[in-house]
Order: C-alpha cells, then structure tokens, then sequence
C-alpha cells in the first residue's frame, strides 16, 4: 500500500490557497472590466451631452441673429440726403492724376489748363506738380511761392574702427548699395533706398544713418490754385521719396491734380497708385500709341479707373479712337492740332486764357472726370488684373 507522501504545513497551506486565489483573479478581471465598460460609458455619455449643448446654443445664436436682422430690416429710416447741385458747395474730395506713357504729349497742359478751369467753377484745387525731375507747371501757373521745404533721406554710414567686413550688410542688401571687400566696405548713396536694413543685420553696430539732402517741395498759391512742386537735386538717381514728399505737403481740396512724371516706371507709379482717377494724355504717333498700351497696362495693374485725352488730335488720325475701343477705356476729350494753343504754351499762359474753343473743352472735360470720378468703373473690359 501506497503512503501519502509527509506535506509540510507550508505545502498544505499553499494547496489550499490555489482554489481561493483563482477565484480571486478571476473576481478581479470581472470587476475591472465592468469598471472599464463603466467608464466608457460615462465617457461617451459625456461627449453626447457636449455636442446636444452645442448644438442648442448654435440654434438659440442663429434663431437670435435671425430675429435681429428682421428687426433691423423692418426699422424705419431716414430717407437719404440728396447730393446739392450748387457748384459753390464743398463736394468729396477727389484725387485726380494727369499721367502719359511717354513725354512731350501735353500732360503739363492739361493738368493746368484743367486746374484752372476747375478753380473757376469755385472748387477748391490743389494742382501738385510732381514730375520732380523737369517740373514745369509753375512756368504756366506762376505761382506766388510762400515756403520751400527741404527733403532729406537717411543713408548709411560705416564706422571703420567698428567694421569687421562680415559682410551681413552687403548679403541684405537687394539694391546693391553695400559693397563689402576684404578690407573694406562701401556704401553707395546713389542705389541706396534708405531701408534700414544694414543697421540692423550689423553684429559689431558698426552702421549708423545720416540724413542726406536729395531735393526740395515749394508751396504757394497761382491765384485759386493752391500749388505744391516738388524738385529733385541734380544727381540724385532716386525720386519717389520727393514724389511722396510732394504728395504730402499737398493741402486740403476737393480737387487735387496730381501732375505726374512721363513713361510707366517707379516715379510715375508713385505718384497715381492711390489716385481715383487717372487721366492718361497721349498724342496721335506710333509712338505715342505704343506708351499709352503700356500705360493703360499699369492703371489696370494699379486697379485704377481711367480715360485718355488726345493732344494734338486731327480729324484724320483715328489711330487713338481705335485703340481705346479696343481696350474699352473711354475717350475724355480731343485737344485739336492748333498753332494758337502752341504759342499760348511758348509765352508760358494758359491755353484756356488766350485760345478759343479751350474753355469749353476743358469745361466738357471737366463734367466727364466729375461724373467718372463719382462713379468709377474698371478700365475697360479686361478689368483690374
């Protein structure tokens, strides 16, 4: 007969206790996953009550805003005022820009001329000359000159005690106004745009900025004209800061007629980018044809209404009529080819003053920029690209 093999106290309690821990796991298991399942349930019950929160509040915001654009719809209001006719009465302010592709097409003559005669239907006229390189409007406004103010730029300056030639400055620099040698570095005050950046790019601070003399801005008065001319320093290469200077110094009216610079480059842009209206002056030659395409490119690139004036116009040259129907930018006026208007420019008067037939051209000219000016639309069909 077999005997039962001698279990130590340990060895019994150990066999006893192997029923009771299964048991135990397997208590546990359940009561973690019903933890878990609980939970997760809580969790998902807590996300649905967030979103039906949500989407109470939105429909109670909408439901509201609804209400109060009814509310706003159905109040009563006033009637708008009617604009006065009176001519005497001070009207919006309106910025207007005499600009050509090309020079020598007459745009000084009709900034002028224009200025006059809006002057003398009791507008107040502020006519800023700001072709700043060859200004000429005060050669037929004769102006009465009441102050001249400098314009100044800031342009770096290199401490060469401080200046270890890194060249930081040179790297900035898009308009190649910073040379930086091994032993040297050098500022050219010509290409410079007075940007700062130099300065600032500069680990030893080695580059300060100085104020440098670039031209001047005159204001005066050539009867009801308010006059305003700025004028560049002979050899200065960079002339939208005078432009910008001009345009600033310009006083309060409700008309202001920017005089600008000939061709389609920075100083012309400068000066009609934030106009209402730009009045682009061109004259029936191939040339003149070709620059007004160009500059009828730019007002459409700048998002700005304009219309073209032809100087010097003859019955038989349709080439200008053409070319605005074509690109649909509307004809303002037709200045004739006439030798009066040519020797009234020669003795330095206005045509207006000494030819016939120019008052009521300017007059006509006049009402077309008021109505156009009012009512500005894209310049012809293509639009503001």
């Amino acid at each position: 007969m077999e005997m039962e093999p001698v279990r130590s106290a340990r060895g019994r309690w150990a066999r006893a206790w192997d029923p009771v821990a299964a048991d135990s796991v397997a208590a546990w298991a359940k009561a973690a996953a019903w933890a878990r399942a609980r939970v997760k349930d809580r969790a998902v019950a807590w996300v649905r009550v967030v979103a039906w929160v949500r989407v109470v509040v939105w429909a109670k915001a909408a439901a509201w805003a609804a209400v109060r654009a009814v509310a706003w719809d159905s109040a009563p209001r006033s009637p708008p005022t009617a604009r006065p006719t009176d001519e005497n009465t001070v009207g919006p302010h309106m910025k207007l820009a005499i600009a050509s592709g090309k020079g020598g097409t007459g745009k000084t003559t009709v900034a002028t001329n224009l200025a006059s005669t809006i002057a003398g239907r009791g507008r107040t006229v502020a006519y800023v000359d700001c072709d700043t390189e060859a200004p000429n409007g005060h050669l037929f406004l004769h102006p009465r000159i009441e102050d001249t103010v400098a314009v100044e730029r800031r342009v770096p300056q290199i401490d060469p005690d401080l200046c270890q030639h890194c060249g930081a400055c040179a790297e900035l620099c898009r308009f190649n106004a910073v040379l930086c040698l091994p032993a040297r570095t050098v500022i050219y005050d010509e290409l410079c745009h007075s940007c700062g950046g130099c300065t600032l790019v500069c680990p030893e601070g080695a580059i300060r900025e100085v104020s440098r003399p670039m031209g001047q801005v005159s204001r005066g008065t050539a009867g009801p004209v308010r006059f305003v001319s700025g004028t560049l320093d002979v050899g200065v290469a960079n002339s939208p800061p005078v432009v910008r200077a001009a345009k600033r110094a310009a006083p309060e009216a409700e008309w202001t007629i920017l005089d600008a610079p000939p061709g389609t480059s920075c100083p012309m842009i400068e000066t009609v980018r934030d106009c209402d209206y730009l009045v682009l002056v061109t004259e029936p030659t191939p040339f003149g044809l070709h620059d007004l395409r160009l500059a009828i490119a730019v007002a459409r690139s700048l998002g700005r209404p304009c219309g073209v004036v032809v100087n010097r116009a003859r019955p038989e040259a349709g080439e200008a009529r053409t070319l605005c129907a074509e690109e649909g930018v509307p004809l303002l006026a037709e200045i004739p080819e006439d030798i009066a208007i040519a020797r009234a420019y020669a003795r330095g008067r206005l045509a207006v003053e000494c030819v016939d037939g120019l008052p009521a051209l300017f007059e006509n000219l006049y009402r077309t920029l008021e109505t156009a000016c009012g009512a500005p639309a894209a310049c012809g069909p293509k639009g503001r690209q």
